[in-house]
């Protein structure tokens, strides 16, 4: 009878650990395929590094230099490389955990790319979130303590020209799910 109690208490924490996660689980669970030039010890090291207050920059398996630069309860971001870098956002909607991530390319010419995934990382169509522009923009968070994305596009096709144009547009967005915006976790 003992036994049982005590499987039984263990299966309950397992169940309420795995129903609450943290931004550093969410870092550490991120799928191999984003980050393929970091390893389970680079992002380990990674979050030990932040947690001590030290600059959280590893060696990756690219000979370059990978570095998590924010890492709190809503939020981290990781610089993969010189043209590469997420900004993620774990969001709440209905007690579902949603993961937002706005991976921006490029250096001169950014482009970003906004994808959103369950708790487990399993893709959630965009569509079903936001409605983003067709043509290039550059998406970031309007600040660490919301979930609205600021998107700035241009109508130009040549990036290079964008930065001179007038015509830019600036939005903020709201994301929702289900017609309801999200909760701030």
């Amino acid at each position: 009878m003992r036994k049982i109690i005590i499987l039984g208490i263990l299966i309950l924490t397992t169940f309420a650990a795995e129903a609450q996660n943290t931004m550093k689980d969410v870092f550490l669970s991120m799928p191999k395929s984003l980050t393929p030039e970091l390893t389970e010890n680079n992002r380990l090291d990674m979050v030990d590094f932040i947690e001590s207050k030290m600059k959280a920059r590893v060696d990756n398996l690219l000979d370059g230099h990978s570095e998590l630069l924010m890492l709190n309860d809503k939020a981290f971001s990781l610089q993969i490389s010189e043209t590469l870098r997420y900004d993620v956002r774990l969001l709440l909607a209905d007690g579902d955990s949603i993961i937002c991530l706005v991976a921006t390319y490029g250096k001169d010419a950014p482009e970003s790319n906004v994808t959103f995934y369950k708790a487990s990382w399993e893709p959630i169509p965009s569509s079903q979130l936001i409605t983003l522009p067709q043509q290039m923009y550059v998406a970031s968070f309007v600040s660490p303590d919301n979930s609205d994305l600021q998107i700035i596009y241009s109508q130009a096709l040549n990036p290079v020209a964008m930065e001179g144009q007038k015509n830019e547009k600036e939005t903020a967005v709201m994301l929702k799910w289900n017609g309801k915006r999200f909760n701030e976790s």
